[in-house]
């Protein structure tokens, strides 16, 4: 695999990550009430440990695909 290689696929799966970090927000503001009800059956949570449940998730997520998608891409454009 080529360095351009390697750097079109980071872009790609930097890309697609990013999109499904979106729709999980978009989600969760659209379909907060119903993610409620499912999770509080379930679990038996209330909705603001549902609330930080989601956020450290979505923050944990977000720093992933920043450490392993976008800073490997970064480091291969500026050396190649």
């Amino acid at each position: 695999m080529t360095i351009e290689a390697a750097r079109t696929l980071l872009l790609y799966c930097f890309g697609i990550n990013t999109g499904i970090l979106c729709l999980w927000f978009v989600m969760l503001v659209i379909g907060k009430s119903w993610i409620y009800r499912l999770h509080s059956r379930i679990f038996g949570i209330n909705e603001e440990e549902l609330g930080r449940i989601h956020y450290a998730g979505m923050i944990t997520y977000k720093m992933a695909i920043i450490l392993f998608l976008f800073v490997p891409w970064l480091v291969l454009t500026i050396t190649g």
